[in-house]
């Protein structure tokens, strides 16, 4: 049997439930609540439950009343850290109810308005071997230089026996510039763009040796059309309008709350110092997730 408390009657407001009439231990289930109970287990079943069925739904959530009410008796609610940030998710969905729908309108207006921030970067596909210079020194671009013959009109997995075990990847599909340039090194990215698709080209030096490359594709940047980003615009509202809503419901109720911040005691301030100097990136850590 599933549990009553798992889907929302308001679909607006997940796990809004209210409780049974009554207070303290006095528990009143009204034909109304049972009505909402067979009506729940109907629509989660598509049949009407039986009398049985919906005893036995009553029996559960007096049961679930009963413990719920206990809970609330020995401060359960209190000081813990999921019940606290689910009261918040709840404050987040309240905000949210009247709240109109996001539309084709907005969507497009906001793609006009950003569309740079959805634009794609230039980026480079291309395929390379390796001459490396620890292995052959001096001798490393002109080993590149007579290969250069060899490898035209040959299979990759042929031309690979060319070269040298590289350190980086033998392929790379669609990388930025950054990318490139924080495997290769700036001087490889720059040549490598420079490149026209479609030849092996080299030598090209790079931080590791020398490289014979074939530039499969060099894509330029540019906006994306509305269709490509259409639901990432759609995530992008949604979070702001969430974030949004709970900013305007605590600055709404903010001020009626007086808030005393005592500073921190001299040996709460040595044991924090103590902490970051013996392992400062872990401190680091913790103060940004506070």
């Amino acid at each position: 049997m599933g549990h009553h408390h798992d889907e929302a009657e308001d679909e607006q407001i997940p796990f809004w439930l209210d409780g049974a009439e009554g207070s303290g231990h006095h528990i009143v289930v009204t034909s109304a609540k049972r009505q909402w109970l067979d009506e729940h287990l109907a629509r989660q079943w598509r049949r009407s439950p039986t009398a049985e069925e919906s005893a036995r739904f009553v029996a559960d959530f007096v049961r679930e009343e009963v413990l719920y009410r206990e809970a609330l008796a020995r401060g359960l609610d209190r000081n813990d850290l999921v019940v606290r940030r689910r009261l918040v998710q709840k404050m987040e969905m309240l905000a949210l109810q009247d709240g109109a729908g996001i539309g084709d309108a907005e969507l497009i207006d906001h793609y006009l308005e950003h569309r740079a921030e959805y634009a794609l970067p230039e980026s480079i596909s291309f395929r390379h071997l390796f001459f490396s210079t620890t292995l052959r020194g001096a001798d490393a671009p002109a080993a590149a230089e007579a290969a250069l013959t060899d490898v035209r009109g040959r299979e990759m997995a042929l031309a690979t026996r060319l070269g040298d075990t590289t350190p980086t990847p033998t392929e790379v599909v669609d990388w930025t510039r950054p990318m490139v340039e924080g495997r290769f090194g700036t001087d490889f990215t720059a040549s490598v763009f420079e490149l026209e698709p479609g030849a092996w080209t080299g030598p090209v030096a790079s931080a590791y040796g020398f490289h014979l490359v074939l530039v499969s594709r060099h894509s330029p940047a540019r906006v994306r059309d509305f269709a490509e980003v259409a639901e990432r615009i759609a995530t992008d509202l949604d979070t702001a309008r969430r974030s949004g809503a709970l900013d305007r419901i605590y600055a709404s109720v903010r001020d009626a709350y007086e808030v005393d911040v005592e500073p921190a005691t001299a040996e709460g301030l040595a044991r924090d110092t103590h902490a970051h100097d013996h392992d400062g990136s872990h401190h680091e850590q913790e103060s940004t997730r506070a």
